[in-house]
């Protein structure tokens, strides 16, 4: 509320105040600044007046324009009044000051020191709130920061993990790749050998043959000609069995290598 008990007592334009006639009570006092410009009390009387009509401008200039250094009591309730004013425009550090001037000029007002005093837990509340919003804001901001470098440290770790999966799999690739190309080699020889044994064998065999049949036919010429022939032939079918008997034989062996050999896997 204004301080507006004034300082008329048998006023015109107080008793339109009174009976909340602002608009009538603004004019009347704006009649009365045109005749005496330096009427303090009738600039009070115009801010009341327009603060009641919430015409903030008007009432907070002709206030300003009612201080008098000769009259504390009116300058401490135009100080009270301006105080009200900036309060409700929010700029609070402004109006805390009036409210201090306006006790300054009247150490006995209550009114200004009540307002005062709740003014300024108003402003410190705001403070210690602005306070915690900072620092939650910051907080969050660290949050956000902290889950961003643990999501960069995933992704680089997948990565890194990724790389060293890739890196095992070539090796064991390349293991595998290795050991397939020894196996070859070791079954490629193993082949070889066999073929070679059993060439040896067979060489073996027509030798002997050779030798069995020769001998057979050195000591049977005097036998006749068909003679020799029909054993020849005997001897021919013979000879083909029996090689045909060792490369069933040759290739049995490769079979059961073959069936031994054993590929080891890491996994």
């Amino acid at each position: 509320m204004l301080a507006i008990n004034l300082i008329f007592s048998q006023d015109k334009g107080k008793k339109f105040y009174d009976n909340k006639e602002y608009d009538e009570a603004r004019k009347y006092y704006q009649s009365i600044v045109e005749q005496r410009k330096n009427d303090k009390n009738a600039y009070f009387g115009i801010g009341a007046s327009a603060y009641q009509e919430n015409d903030l401008n008007l009432a907070e200039n002709s206030f300003i324009k009612s201080i008098d250094k000769e009259n504390k009591d009116l300058s401490s309730k135009s100080y009270f009044n301006l105080g009200r004013i900036y309060q409700d425009k929010g700029v609070l550090d402004s109006s805390l000051a009036f409210y201090k001037r306006s006790i300054e000029l009247n150490p006995n007002d209550i009114d200004a020191k009540i307002n005062y005093e709740l003014l300024k837990n108003t402003i410190a509340k705001q403070e210690k709130q602005k306070s915690n919003d900072k620092s939650d804001e910051s907080s969050i901001k660290n949050k956000d920061q902290d889950n961003q470098d643990n999501k960069d440290n995933n992704e680089h770790n997948k990565n890194n993990q990724s790389s060293k999966n890739q890196s095992n799999k070539n090796k064991e690739d390349s293991e595998n790749d290795k050991n397939n190309d020894l196996a070859n080699n070791d079954k490629k020889k193993d082949g070889d050998n066999d073929n070679t044994k059993s060439d040896d064998q067979i060489n073996n065999k027509e030798s002997d043959l050779n030798s069995e049949d020769i001998e057979s036919l050195n000591g049977n010429n005097v036998s006749n000609t068909n003679e020799n022939k029909e054993e020849k032939i005997r001897q021919a079918e013979a000879l083909l069995n029996a090689l045909k008997e060792q490369e069933q034989i040759n290739q049995k062996q490769k079979i059961l290598k073959t069936r031994l050999f054993k590929f080891d896997k890491d996994w």
